[in-house]
């Protein structure tokens, strides 16, 4: 088993890690949902938000898995981290890094593995969010590109985090870190809704009534996500325009 390396920013990704005071919190259904949406798009039974400590790998998020960490030098997800890129793994046992890693030999049977990375505007790659299934296989381009854009929406759950606790602290004007925060959310949210544009346009043969339904399900609470995120931008630049006037 290969040790994942430390990425060369580590000390100050800790640091980031740390300051959005997430790690070890309770479950939050923002999370769930887009997690439940990963193991969804990728037909995988196994999907996490990973977040990667210095020594632990915590699962903000976890649909398929029951513990709620595992140790760093066992993390596939450290890998993704270590490399700022998504890593896709095939097949466990036919790749050298993780052919004899516990995770691959007994529970949860990591076979295959897709991870993109949480990388912050600042450049750390905090975790991942990562799909895992018990037998070998790969990811179609579409599914790839779900899953990115399912961690771009985590990193702006998490960057909101910070700022708005950022911005308390300060007891200062939150509108124009909210105006940052929405645009960045509306980009990610018409990402999802594109792709279950692209989902809903396939012929009834390729798709189930029930898929069909859960894909609107979710294109539904988009939509909606979209709606308040438009509503919270326009408060915020209302606020703006307030705090300039006087």
């Amino acid at each position: 088993m290969k040790v994942p390396p430390d990425p060369p920013n580590e000390q100050a990704r800790l640091r980031a890690l740390r300051n959005m005071h997430v790690l070890d919190t309770m479950p939050e259904q923002v999370y769930d949902d887009l997690t439940q949406l990963a193991a969804y798009v990728c037909e995988t039974p196994i999907a996490l938000v990973s977040l990667v400590d210095e020594n632990r790998q915590w699962f903000k998020s976890r649909v398929g898995l029951e513990v709620e960490e595992t140790t760093r030098d066992e993390s596939f997800c450290a890998h993704a981290v270590a490399s700022g890129e998504m890593l896709l793994v095939q097949d466990s046992l036919a790749d050298e890094r993780f052919a004899d890693n516990p995770l691959v030999l007994s529970d949860p049977n990591v076979r295959f593995y897709a991870g993109t990375p949480l990388i912050t505007g600042e450049g750390h790659a905090l975790g991942t969010v990562c799909v895992i299934d018990h037998i070998p296989r790969d990811l179609l381009p579409e599914q790839i590109e779900m899953l990115r854009a399912i961690g771009r929406q985590v990193v702006t759950h998490l960057e909101l985090r910070i700022a708005k606790r950022a911005a308390e602290q300060a007891g200062g004007p939150t509108s124009q870190f909210m105006a940052h925060v929405s645009q960045s959310m509306r980009e990610s949210l018409k990402s999802v809704i594109g792709f279950t544009d692209v989902m809903l346009s396939k012929t009834e043969a390729e798709t189930s009534p029930l898929d069909s339904a859960q894909i609107e399900s979710v294109r539904g609470k988009c939509e909606h996500l979209l709606t308040l995120v438009d509503m919270v931008k326009e408060q915020s630049q209302l606020e703006s325009d307030s705090s300039t006037l006087d």
